[in-house]
């Protein structure tokens, strides 16, 4: 069993429209994020903290890492540190609809 599979496909509970709770590494080019947690020491470390907004510029199946912004700075993020790092959509950055 993959880690995080268990998350990947759970819903929401409560009333009212949630918005999907995914992985960063499954994260559409172009659109941003807030980060809803983050467990890897080393990104934290970067300072990958949760309530921050990302925008996810480059994340292509086979390669080992995804280059995401955070304001006018650029990251590379691991592929397994991405996947570890729960994030919602943020709908107020003005990027494309999450859909």
């Amino acid at each position: 069993m993959r880690f995080g599979f268990q998350f990947r496909h759970r819903r929401a509970e409560g009333p009212g429209p949630h918005p999907v709770v995914q992985c960063l590494a499954d994260g559409y080019e172009e659109h941003c994020y807030r980060l809803v947690s983050n467990p890897d020491r080393q990104s934290r470390e970067m300072g990958f903290f949760p309530g921050m907004e990302v925008r996810v510029m480059r994340n292509v199946a086979g390669e080992h890492g995804l280059v995401v912004g955070v304001g006018l700075t650029r990251y590379v993020v691991a592929r397994p540190a991405a996947a570890a790092m729960r994030v919602e959509a943020a709908p107020h950055c003005g990027c494309p609809a999450v859909g």
